[in-house]
């Protein structure tokens, strides 16, 4: 029993579209695997401070790194999906499979595998930006803020003064069996415009609301201003020094909740102009994706035959069109970041490559439908 030709049309579109999608996510999963080691060997090199200076192991080292993953690839996904689609459809053409394909069922199972990769390579890219990426920072800021108070809490050594951080200071007379420092002192001259003295008689790490700070028992606090030479001062019960005073650090509390908590918190208090900015950031990325991998679809979707090879590479076009995009997108950041009102402005980039489809698309003549083969007989 022979199937009828329209059934075997669409078992023909089902298994090429699965195809030419599996070879759109395996090149483009290629690209991202090679962008993303190419990152991380960057984020590890930065990290060996951990080890040399800060006094941690290398599992410390290995695992920030790790933790930068995500925004690495969150960067770069764009790049990686253009640069799949086009080297997938030049592929096909190379291997002559795109002239069968074009020929009997036209663009349909192209175009239907690549709005399949899309979609994916948006929920990603949406997944990405708004959930993976801001918990990992939120991670590597918590190990960052836990290895800033193992350095305070080892460069506190009993009756020694220690430099914690520039023109800071440090010193505690001993320590109790417990931890708890006796005899607290420190002197901080960071302030261009006064120093200020700390003394207490007990001192002890704490976090807060995932704050860490140094608290403090029955002291004083003593500012020294220099433009008149006055001094100044307050004593105190108990007091919090916040360890990213101490040590410079940016602590967990600074890091933006993912999206769905920002929405959440925002329904009752509302949301600040950097949230705002920051959500429409995160909403750039994915159109980002969607029209690179467009263009990159139209530049290369239409068979060609490669009598007259082109001298540039097609993948070499794509990649500088979205440098440029991806540098014009940079600036108009930079400059609606000191401007949170103009926040919509960070879409404008992403639609760039739209100014190149549709001529594209026209002159090509992938709008019009594909002749049919075998006329009557």
């Amino acid at each position: 029993m022979v199937a009828p030709p329209k059934l075997w049309q669409k078992l023909c579109m089902e298994l090429l579209t699965r195809y030419i999608l599996k070879k759109y996510l395996v090149a483009a999963a290629g690209i991202a695997f090679l962008l993303c080691f190419l990152g991380w060997l960057i984020q590890l090199l930065r990290a060996v401070d951990l080890v040399t200076n800060k006094g941690q192991g290398i599992s410390a080292m290995i695992y920030q790194s790790f933790l930068s993953i995500p925004d690495i690839l969150n960067i770069v996904l764009f790049l990686c999906v253009a640069l799949g689609v086009s080297r997938t459809v030049r592929g096909l053409q190379l291997s002559k499979e795109i002239f069968p394909i074009y020929a009997g069922v036209g663009l349909r199972p192209l175009f239907r595998s690549w709005t399949i990769f899309i979609c994916l390579s948006i929920f990603a890219s949406l997944s990405l930006a708004h959930f993976i990426v801001p918990t990992a920072k939120y991670h590597i800021a918590v190990q960052s803020d836990q290895i800033n108070a193992d350095l305070v809490a080892n460069s506190s050594r009993p009756g020694r003064f220690t430099q914690v951080a520039p023109g800071l200071t440090m010193m505690i007379r001993e320590r109790a069996p417990d931890g708890t420092g006796l005899g607290f002192f420190i002197y901080d001259t960071r302030d261009p415009l006064r120093s200020q003295t700390i003394v207490a008689e007990e001192s002890q790490l704490a976090q807060v609301d995932d704050v860490l700070t140094v608290r403090l028992k029955r002291g004083a606090i003593q500012y020294y201003t220099y433009a008149n030479g006055k001094m100044s001062g307050l004593e105190f019960e108990t007091y919090s020094l916040a360890l990213a005073d101490i040590t410079d650090s940016n602590s967990a509390s600074s890091v933006l909740s993912n999206s769905l908590q920002l929405l959440m918190r925002g329904s009752a208090d509302g949301l600040s102009a950097r949230e705002q900015y920051s959500l429409h950031l995160r909403n750039a990325g994915a159109l980002y994706v969607f029209t690179m991998g467009l263009l990159a679809f139209f530049m290369v979707s239409r068979p060609n035959t490669m009598r007259g090879k082109s001298r540039v590479s097609v993948d070499f076009v794509v990649l500088s069109i979205a440098v440029v995009v991806k540098v014009v997108g940079t600036g108009v950041e930079q400059f609606v970041f000191s401007s949170p009102a103009l926040a919509p402005l960070v879409y404008v980039p992403a639609l760039l490559p739209l100014l190149v489809v549709l001529p594209l698309a026209l002159r090509q003549g992938l709008l019009r439908r594909p002749p049919k083969l075998g006329g009557a007989t």
